[in-house]
C-alpha cells in the first residue's frame, strides 16, 4: 500500500458527511450504552433500533460519499493533493508519517509471523503500538495547522456541496442522523432523571 492510498483511507474520514457520520456514531454509542444500563426492555429495544438505524444511514452516506469522489476527477485530485499536503505538513513538524506507516506494516507482517511465539509477539506489538502513536501524534498536530485545516474545510465543502448535487438525499439523511442521535440523547437524559428521582 502506497503512501496516498493509506492516507486515501484515512483522509475519507475525515470528508464532511463521514465527520458528521464519526462524531455522532461516538456520542450515540456512548449514549445508547448508557441509555440501555438505564431503561431495561423496551427503552433498551428502541435504543438498539435506533444505533442499527444509525448504521444504515452511516453505510449509505458512506457509499454516496465513495460514487460521488469515483465520478468526480477533479474531487479525487483535490483529495489526493490533501493527502499529501498532509504528510508534508507533518514532515515539516518534524515527524516521519511515511516512515511510521512503512514501519507499521512491516511490524504487521511481523506479528503475523511470529504466530506460536508469544514472546516475540509481545516484542513486536509494543513496537507496533509505539510507531501507531507516533503516527497519531503527527495527525494531531497537522490539524492544528491552520493552512492544512483550510484546505481540509475547502474539501468538505466541495464534497458535500457535489454529494448533493449527485444524490439529493444526501441532506434527508443527514437530518434523519442528526435526528435519531438528538432523540437518544434525550432518551438518555429522561432515563437519568427518572432513575436519580428513584435514588432521592
Amino acid at each position: 500500500m502506497t503512501i496516498i492510498e493509506t492516507m486515501k483511507s484515512r483522509m475519507a474520514r475525515a470528508g464532511m458527511v463521514a465527520a458528521v457520520c464519526g462524531a455522532l456514531a461516538l456520542g450515540t454509542g456512548v449514549a445508547g450504552t448508557a441509555m440501555a444500563q438505564q431503561q431495561g426492555g423496551q427503552g433498551m429495544e428502541q435504543a438498539q433500533q435506533a444505533q442499527m438505524r444509525l448504521q444504515e444511514i452511516h453505510q449509505q452516506l458512506g457509499e454516496l460519499q465513495q460514487q460521488t469522489l469515483e465520478d468526480n476527477a477533479g474531487l479525487r485530485q483535490e483529495q489526493e493533493d490533501l493527502e499529501e499536503m498532509a504528510v508534508t505538513t507533518m514532515e515539516s513538524m518534524g515527524h516521519d508519517p511515511r516512515g511510521n506507516i512503512e514501519r507499521l506494516e512491516e511490524l504487521r507482517d511481523q506479528l503475523q509471523a511470529a504466530e506460536g511465539d508469544p514472546e516475540q509477539q509481545q516484542s513486536l506489538f509494543e513496537a507496533f503500538q509505539e510507531e501507531r502513536m507516533a503516527l497519531e501524534e503527527a495527525q494531531r498536530d497537522a490539524m492544528e495547522d491552520e493552512a492544512f485545516m483550510e484546505a481540509q474545510q475547502d474539501f468538505q465543502d466541495n464534497l458535500l456541496a457535489a454529494m448533493r448535487a449527485d444524490h439529493p438525499e444526501t441532506d434527508d439523511l443527514i437530518a434523519e442522523f442528526e435526528e435519531i442521535q438528538q432523540e437518544m440523547m434525550q432518551m438518555q437524559q429522561q432515563g437519568g432523571g427518572m432513575q436519580g428521582g428513584g435514588i432521592q
